[in-house]
């Protein structure tokens, strides 16, 4: 027993020191197809010695992350009614518009409709208010969709998992409000975007989000900068 107790020992030991050295970020689903993939890629090759880690995951969660110092910065969207004193600094990117998304099969799917023609099939949600998020976010602020059953029956589903939220999407008549960026990807899996006749824009902020108290790496400032200048150079979203 002592034996396997050493190993362990040693093998948590190697994982904090191989953490130390590596760079940890996270990111919205949408944008790690965009943007950070290959901006992870390039600094791979370009610093061979440094360990990368990204966490894919909702804004909700990737703020989490960020608070108890898993990753050094966030980029995703920004999320209303932060908890006072939560310490974290929003820099703000670009706006993208949102749009619904369900499987090919879905009744809506190719033809126009309404926002009322929505309202009667389940809402699928990939970015849910969960426990973990308290003291990070006002339970209040967030869509109250999630939180108070609609009148007319139609039910909810959420999970952290945006490839079982793909998965509930063809299987189900569910559908999804995520960024107008996702579309090309969301094809490729055979989901579309639903051709809401009566939908106002609704710009929403991108942007990335990091500690204000906490010292900043060298190479953690310059993945930044490569992070700007890619979304500089890119044309799926309206610059601020």
């Amino acid at each position: 027993m002592a034996r396997v107790g050493d190993h362990a020992n040693a093998e948590i030991r190697l994982l904090k020191a191989s953490q130390e050295k590596s760079v940890r970020i996270g990111t919205g689903f949408s944008w790690w197809h965009l943007f950070v993939k290959d901006l992870v890629a390039d600094f791979l090759s370009e610093n061979p010695m440094t360990s990368v880690h990204v966490d894919v995951c909702s804004s909700l969660d990737g703020l989490r992350n960020l608070m108890i110092g898993d990753i050094a910065f966030f980029l995703g969207t920004k999320v209303a009614g932060l908890s006072e004193n939560s310490g974290f600094e929003f820099e703000h990117l670009f706006d993208v518009s949102d749009g619904f998304y369900a499987g090919q099969h879905h009744p809506l799917n190719g033809r126009p409709c309404r926002l009322s023609d929505l309202a009667d099939f389940p809402k699928l949600s990939v970015s849910a208010f969960g426990n973990r998020h308290i003291g990070i976010v006002n339970r209040d602020e967030l869509d109250p969709s999630f939180t108070r059953p609609r009148s007319s029956g139609a039910n909810f589903v959420s999970t952290n998992s945006m490839f079982a939220g793909i998965d509930l999407l063809r299987e189900t008549n569910a559908i999804l409000t995520y960024p107008l960026p996702t579309e090309g990807f969301f094809k490729t899996q055979k989901i579309e975007r639903l051709d809401v006749i009566d939908l106002e824009p609704n710009l929403v902020p991108i942007g990335l989000y990091s500690l204000a108290t906490k010292n900043v790496e060298d190479r953690v400032t310059r993945l930044k900068s490569s992070l700007r200048e890619r979304i500089g150079s890119h044309a799926y979203y309206d610059l601020p």
